[in-house]
């Protein structure tokens, strides 16, 4: 039986076709990695688009007393800068939400995230919000000292005021009831309104008391509070204590 021999330097015909079979694998996995991470920015940005628009509603509803009818009436007045450039978006007064159309494609990653719901309209949240209630275990209403953290966070500005959000994290090992969480806001800041809490203020204080539709914070749960402040946005509220402890 005669061997094909291949000169020197050169390739067999079966060479060849592994080296092309193996360029070609190569090649599906990258353009497949490619589209994945193109898919999932493309998914973070319309979740970040949606997240603004409403963010705007919510401030223009706070402002004018009018839920927005268009975009034009939050580029207009400047509560955004500018309409996102990818879908379109309609308003619904009655359900106060702003909706994007087309809807945004499930992508990305969102373990290790906290999932706050997002407020519907400027009115405190209701006991039919779909934030389920932490674990109840061994209930007290003390935390010990730096057994909390807590994150502060800017959601929207506007000439006349903006909206924020604490976040708190309880890092002690019983569960918290009936909690109470306070920040410091500078002379001249005023509270507007709040939701998933009882949002008040006195002077400079603002305080949140635990909502009675969820009124336990267990270990490691977190807990959003957003409110809408008149007056200016820099500097933030600072000085965020749960249940008199200073949060880290």
């Amino acid at each position: 039986m005669r061997t094909t021999r291949r000169p020197d330097g050169g390739f067999t015909l079966v060479e060849l076709l592994i080296v092309i079979v193996v360029l070609g694998v190569l090649a599906g996995i990258v353009l497949f990695g490619v589209a994945r991470f193109r898919s999932d920015a493309g998914a973070a940005a319309c979740r970040a688009d949606v997240s603004a628009v409403n963010s705007a509603a919510t401030a223009y509803e706070a402002v004018t007393g009018n839920y927005p009818r268009a975009m034009e009436d939050l580029t207009v007045g400047q509560y955004l800068m500018s309409a996102p450039r990818s879908g379109t978006f309609s308003f619904d007064a009655a359900a106060r939400t702003a909706t994007r159309s087309p809807a945004c494609a499930t992508g990305g990653s969102t373990s290790g995230a906290t999932v706050v719901p997002t407020p519907t309209g400027s009115a405190s949240a209701s006991a039919g919000a779909t934030t389920a209630a932490p674990t109840t275990t061994a209930p007290t209403t003390t935390a010990p000292a730096g057994a909390c953290a807590a994150a502060v966070s800017l959601d929207n500005s506007w000439p006349q005021g903006y909206q924020a959000a604490i976040s708190l994290t309880n890092r002690g090992t019983s569960t918290l009831t009936d909690w109470v969480a306070t920040w410091t806001v500078p002379a001249g800041v005023t509270l507007n309104n709040g939701w998933y809490a009882t949002v008040t203020q006195s002077g400079t204080q603002m305080r949140a008391e635990a909502p009675s539709w969820s009124p336990t914070l267990a270990p490691g749960a977190s807990w959003s509070v957003g409110f809408i402040a008149n007056g200016p946005s820099s500097p933030l509220p600072s000085a965020v204590q749960l249940n008199g402890v200073g949060c880290a």
